[in-house]
């Protein structure tokens, strides 16, 4: 399955209040996307792939940087073959899915040392929590949010609690998001793979650029 992101004009998330600027810009040619992806790959990009899929998946990879994002094929579960991006529809994690979504990455998370004994979605009338080995997590109490905005809310706990669990594994990874609303992701990097690939905005779509738990709205009070 292919993403159907790379789009033209004005991408706006109503839910989470984001807008960004999708301009189409100059795209990659084969031997700079190929440069991009190398250097990616020699931070670690590809640490969580068995050594024996590693051209495989850095063939995919080159082939959408030439296309103004960065992905690589995605099974079923819309999980990508280099076990970095993940889906994340808003309306899903709210309704939820934010521990199955965490199991989703659990091969990945295992990996850098994040323990998930359990992980059981306690999603009631009143509140929604996550217990991760049986540690409660709270998403949201209803009668505490708007529903207008609880599709962030419930990205941006997700994306606190797995980064919680990696800064407590002693992992550098961090879990960024990428778009939003009904058609969310998160993609987990380092600070400095993050870091390189906004460099290289002019390059990428600015709607597909990760974006940090911080840059997620919420509403106040």
């Amino acid at each position: 399955m292919k993403p159907l992101w790379t789009r033209l004009g004005d991408w706006i998330d109503s839910w989470t209040g984001r807008i960004r600027a999708t301009v189409r810009k100059p795209s990659l040619s084969t031997a700079e996307a190929e440069k991009v992806v190398d250097r990616l790959v020699r931070m670690g990009y590809l640490k969580f792939v068995p050594e024996t899929q590693h051209a495989d998946v850095r063939l995919q990879l080159v082939e959408t940087a030439t296309k103004s994002y960065l992905d690589s094929e995605w099974n079923d579960d819309c999980v990508a073959a280099d076990l970095r991006s993940y889906p994340a529809d808003n309306e899903d994690l709210a309704e939820g899915q934010v521990g199955a979504t965490i199991l989703l990455m659990r091969p990945a998370l295992e990996k850098e040392y994040v323990k998930l004994d359990s992980v059981v979605d306690d999603f009631g009338r009143d509140e929604y929590a996550v217990v991760i080995n049986g540690q409660r997590h709270l998403i949201y109490e209803s009668q505490a949010v708007a529903s207008t905005n609880i599709w962030s809310i419930a990205l941006r706990r997700f994306m606190e609690i797995v980064n919680g669990l990696l800064e407590q594994a002693g992992s550098a990874e961090r879990l960024y998001g990428l778009y939003g609303g009904n058609d969310g992701r998160v993609i987990l990097l380092t600070p400095e793979m993050r870091d390189y690939i906004e460099s290289l905005g002019d390059v990428f779509d600015s709607g597909w650029m990760p974006y940090p738990e911080s840059q997620v709205e919420t509403p106040q009070g």
